[in-house]
């Protein structure tokens, strides 16, 4: 087991400082992004068995205004499945964000931590549906797999104020232009 951890170790190390043909030029000033990506949870709810199966689909839009900063407007759609015999929840979300993205000295690796509101509303497909305002944050890596493209890994929170929250894995791609 020790030998399996020492590997996956070094090899994580060696990822971020291996020589690449290419130096990313997505993470630049006065570029621009396109990111669609989806994430997948399932609710634990205190006393219950079922446990909601939701699915949530994201696209976004940002602008560069440094080579550090990126402001930009994203929309969601999600489904919850409850896994009982009520109706499935379609929820959809608008969310202003900023990212702030840190310069490592990586050629194609760039972590990233951003925030943002959301307006969010849904509609429970028993006729109840309702609108709320909270907000999100992120922290992720935008692994280039091309000067222009990357994969994205990321943790993301969002707090619906009296409606709950969501933590999950977001994972995605990006295209720069």
């Amino acid at each position: 087991m020790r030998k399996i951890l020492l590997a996956t170790a070094l090899l994580a190390t060696g990822l971020g400082t291996s020589v690449s043909a290419f130096e990313q030029e997505g993470v630049n000033e006065g570029n621009n992004r396109l990111a669609l990506s989806a994430m997948y949870y399932q609710e634990s709810q205190d006393g219950q068995d079922e446990k909601p199966r939701t699915l949530y689909i994201f696209g976004s839009f940002s602008r560069f205004f440094t080579d550090s900063i990126e402001a930009g407007v994203g929309l969601s759609y999600s489904l919850t499945d409850p896994d009982t015999d009520a109706d499935s929840t379609i929820s959809y979300t608008a969310y202003p964000f900023v990212n702030y993205n840190f310069d490592i000295a990586s050629p194609t690796m760039v972590p990233y931590v951003g925030a943002g509101l959301a307006f969010f509303g849904f509609d429970s497909g028993d006729g109840n549906s309702d609108t709320n305002l909270g907000w999100n944050t992120e922290a992720g890596l935008k692994m280039f797999i091309t000067e222009m493209a990357a994969f994205t890994p990321a943790v993301y929170y969002q707090d619906n104020g009296d409606f709950g929250d969501q933590l999950g894995l977001k994972v995605g791609v990006e295209i720069y232009f």
